[in-house]
């Protein structure tokens, strides 16, 4: 079209300017290669392609919707990580076009309201990797986060919460009835999570891209723990198991957010929970980590690409557990290879896929370990909790807790905060 071959010209001529303007800055050719390449792609796919604009049309608005609803949808690789460096680039580029008069300077204050909040980007790009496909309220969920900033409100938070306690208030009574207070220390952990964090009365810093603890603070958490992790000194927060659970959960439960300046920090609704007896602390993590959080977000590894969706198995896992004998000690292949079993016996399905996440991915590496400190389950591995590997010998055995609640545990009511059962 005759308009698009216009656009395009014009984007060719200041991207040229542009390149010019930042070899007389003195910066590198790779630097100058990539913020060109991006800013390119930016004009060629979104704006040309999709809406229709030039350049020099550029507002917050654009912005907003690109990086924080159009990109993370369309391009594969875009990491939470890719954040910052992305708004670094728009906001050199957007000085270059007013020092050059090419823009306005309400135009250009417009667009550094969109740059100075990265706050809006990460829990847009969390929200998304949070959407539940098998919800039956996927569209209407897709909606919510696609116009707005996919920030739920106290209220709402307090009412999910609220909701969780009076659906399982019989289970509580009656499964966590009378259990060794050992099982509770994950909450205590998670207590001295909490209170570390409220200790910085401003919030805590995060590292400057990825958004999660710093080094030195997963350090000194760790030596706090009850249940400790063998960490080495070059620790990221994805390398723990029990750290980063509390982080991904605290989040998502309400417990604790980011402040405006990407500071992490505890919130009131915190104060709701600790006013909670023991037992329903405990209940509150223990569905934090089963239906409210995207699991794939413990992983280890990158952000990026879309995730190995199996929140709908949940349901199939607890019925498996509840069916596994209580005979000892076995060994974790044998476990794969009885739940293959159950899959084809109980479901008519060959399972294979399935079981083979059980082998490999976040579920060895993170759940598994989580289960045990719930009480869940009871592991003997060669190392800490937090770096098994089936490379090394791994037994598991379920405990008569385990048994009481994976037979019992049922999808919650509010399809905000559960993923359904497999019909």
């Amino acid at each position: 079209m005759e308009y698009e071959k216009s656009f395009k010209t014009e984007v060719g001529t200041i991207l040229e300017e542009y390149k010019y303007y930042l070899k007389k800055k003195a910066h590198k050719s790779e630097y100058i290669q990539e913020h060109l390449e991006f800013l390119r792609f930016f004009s060629t796919n979104y704006l040309i392609g999709n809406i229709g604009q030039t350049l020099l049309e550029i507002d917050e608005d654009e912005i907003f919707d690109f990086l924080g609803n159009w990109y993370i949808r369309k391009v594969l690789d875009f990491t939470k990580a890719d954040i910052i460096p992305l708004l670094r680039i728009f906001k050199k580029f957007s000085s270059f076009l007013y020092n050059k008069k090419k823009i306005s300077e309400e135009q250009y204050l417009s667009l550094k309201e969109a740059y100075n909040n990265p706050r809006y980007f990460v829990q847009k790009f969390e929200g998304y990797k949070n959407l539940n496909p098998d919800s039956e309220n996927w569209s209407v969920n897709f909606e919510s986060w696609l116009y707005d900033n996919g920030q739920k409100s106290e209220a709402v938070l307090k009412q999910n919460l609220n909701s969780i306690l009076k659906s399982d208030e019989e289970l509580i009574e009656t499964k966590l009835k009378d259990i060794s207070s050992n099982v509770f220390s994950i909450v205590k952990d998670f207590k001295t999570f909490a209170k570390y964090i409220s200790n910085f009365k401003k919030g805590i810093k995060l590292t400057n891209n990825l958004f999660c603890l710093r080094r030195e603070d997963l350090l000194e958490l760790n030596s706090l723990m009850n249940n400790s992790e063998a960490l080495d000194q070059n620790i990221f927060q994805k390398d723990t198991v029990l750290l980063h659970f509390f982080f991904i959960v605290s989040k998502e439960l309400g417990f604790c957010n980011y402040t405006k300046k990407m500071r992490f920090k505890t919130t009131p609704l915190y104060k709701f929970f600790l006013n909670l007896p023991l037992k329903y602390q405990y209940w509150i993590l223990l569905r934090g980590l089963w239906d409210v959080i995207n699991w794939y977000r413990l992983n280890g590894f990158s952000d990026s690409g879309r995730p190995m969706w199996f929140f709908n198995e949940r349901y199939i896992y607890s019925t498996f557990f509840s069916t596994i004998p209580q005979k000892g000690w076995m060994n974790y292949r044998e476990f794969v290879h009885l739940y293959d079993a159950f899959a084809i016996q109980s479901l008519n399905i060959n399972n294979s896929y399935a079981s083979n996440r059980l082998y490999y991915g976040i579920f060895v590496e993170k759940i598994l370990p989580l289960f045990a400190y719930f009480g869940l389950f009871k592991v003997k591995h060669n190392n800490n909790l937090n770096k098994l590997e089936l490379s090394n010998e791994i037994k598991l055995k379920i405990t008569p807790l385990g048994r009481r609640i994976f037979s019992k545990l049922r999808p919650l009511n509010n399809d905000e905060v559960f993923f359904p059962k497999i019909s």
